[in-house]
């Protein structure tokens, strides 16, 4: 099978929409200088130097403080071009901000006695097929799904029609490793998860979540529909970085929405306060925990034990205290909503430009966390040592997200650990490159000046744990019982 050559996106999975950076020097200083005024001048001090840094239209903010909206605000405009105030009230697309939603409306049907956590897929879509391969459909659970462990690939537009008619496509679709093995992210597993909810629940996915989700949390300015959003009249309008600008409708996303700071928020308190009217203390508790380890995920900030997944949560922990979260980024807005259970602080933010903009909405939130709880997340990297490195050293058979199979060698050279793939700009080539470590199991192959890939090597149970696979959120690798042949040609 021949390999078409990878476009820049392909060959850095990390895109901007989908990274969160470490909190710039501007944005550092931006809160320390922020201390001794109060919370509304230390939030609008955080929010409008990453809005000038990163050149955002329009943004809006909501904090809640130990279960109450303590501050709201507008910055900016909805449209660029024809302006309009934005308020706390304003209308964004979410982005993956949905993917906690979804965690929530699976553990609403599951206090209901409606669905099993661990029952499979197929008990709720009994025609889902996937490609032919090792392993079935019928291996992969609800709790796979929305603990992003379900190994489906991750599509890379979000598909036409229906939620049932995506499903039926998936037979083409090779999964990348056994369902339940380890994290990997993938915006597939949530669209299967948000079929689950439909299914259970006899009601499409996006009536389902305004009338389950949004009425009990509050979240009366929400809707799943773009109609709905520009008959509100009060909704902002994306602007991408290279100057395209779209209205709520110009484009609709079969599993997406849009939501305001102020319903986010109330989402959050909803999160620090047991489940509201929305779940059970258990479900809700269950639903931010730390479910599955990530051991890295790209582009973020590195936490302590590299980070946990929840049901659509992340969970961070950092030597000052733990943050769960989650951000979201679709052509022309992002996301990001934050909290800190022991203070119960949450802190959502929205905003109308894309992509660079994800990381200065993320920013903004370290900003006004650091800023209001002393909670910082510095990157808690912690290279492994090289002489640990042997045992990743082998041959991985390795699949890519569109099905194509090749061959992955690693092998210990001296000091250095090297990699061996298919080279992504021309795949009937292969490269030879020294892996950087970053942390712990994780490395990163410079594919070439400017793209990469990040490798996480994960084990499997024993003493000493014998590493099994090669993860990456495009593909991932098996590795085969057999050593490496020497003699690799190193680029620099």
């Amino acid at each position: 099978m021949c390999r078409r050559a990878m476009t820049q996106e392909e060959i850095s999975p990390q895109q901007p929409w989908m990274e969160t950076c470490i909190l710039s020097a501007v944005l550092l200083a931006a809160a320390a200088s922020c201390f001794g005024v109060d919370l509304g001048s230390r939030v609008d001090a955080c929010v409008q130097t990453a809005m000038a840094q990163y050149d955002v239209p329009g943004l809006a903010v909501a904090v809640v403080v130990d279960g109450e909206i303590v501050y709201e605000r507008g910055y900016g405009v909805k449209h660029r071009h024809q302006g309009g105030a934005v308020n706390a009230h304003t209308l964004f697309r979410h982005g993956s901000v949905g993917k906690m939603m979804t965690g929530a409306a699976v553990m609403r049907l599951v206090d209901q006695g409606v669905v099993d956590l661990d029952d499979p897929a197929t008990e709720y879509v009994p025609e889902l097929h996937f490609a032919p391969g090792p392993w079935t459909a019928d291996q992969m659970t609800v709790r796979h799904l929305i603990t992003n462990s379900a190994a489906i690939p991750s599509f890379r537009s979000s598909p036409e029609g229906t939620l049932s008619e995506w499903a039926e496509t998936l037979d083409e679709v090779t999964l990348l490793a056994k369902p339940g093995a380890f994290y990997n992210y993938s915006n597939s597993n949530f669209a299967l998860a948000d079929l689950v909810v439909e299914r259970a629940s006899g009601m499409a996915f996006n009536d389902y979540v305004e009338a389950e989700l949004f009425h009990p949390a509050g979240m009366n300015d929400s809707t799943r529909d773009p109609s709905k959003a520009v008959a509100s009249g009060n909704y902002s309008f994306g602007h991408a970085d290279d100057g395209t600008i779209y209205a709520p409708d110009d484009y609709i996303e079969m599993v997406e929405g849009f939501t305001s700071a102020h319903d986010l928020a109330l989402f959050g308190r909803m999160m620090l306060s047991g489940g509201g009217e929305l779940l059970s203390e258990a479900s809700c508790e269950a639903a931010q925990d730390r479910q599955v380890p990530m051991y890295h995920s790209p582009g973020r900030p590195t936490s302590i034990d590299g980070g946990y997944y929840g049901f659509g949560i992340f969970v961070d922990d950092y030597p000052s205290g733990t943050v769960r979260r989650h951000g979201g980024g679709i052509p022309g807005w992002v996301a990001q909503i934050a909290w800190v259970r022991e203070q119960g602080f949450v802190v959502a933010i929205l905003a109308n430009s894309w992509p660079a903009a994800f990381t200065g909405v993320d920013e903004a939130a370290q900003c006004i966390l650091a800023a209001e709880t002393g909670v910082t997340m510095p990157d808690m990297s912690v290279p492994s040592d090289p002489e640990t490195w042997g045992r990743l050293s082998g041959v991985y058979d390795a699949v890519y997200d569109d099905g194509y199979r090749f061959e992955v060698v690693v092998e210990r050279s001296g000091d250095d650990l090297l990699m061996t793939a298919p080279n992504p700009h021309d795949p009937a080539q292969n490269i030879t490159r020294i892996l950087e470590n970053l942390h712990h199991g994780t490395f990163r192959f410079w594919a070439s000046s400017g793209s990469w890939w990040d490798i996480t090597f994960i084990s499997h149970p024993g003493n000493p744990p014998p590493v099994r696979w090669l993860r990456n959120q495009r593909f991932v690798g098996l590795r085969r019982d057999v050593r490496p042949p020497a003699g690799r040609r190193v680029v620099p």
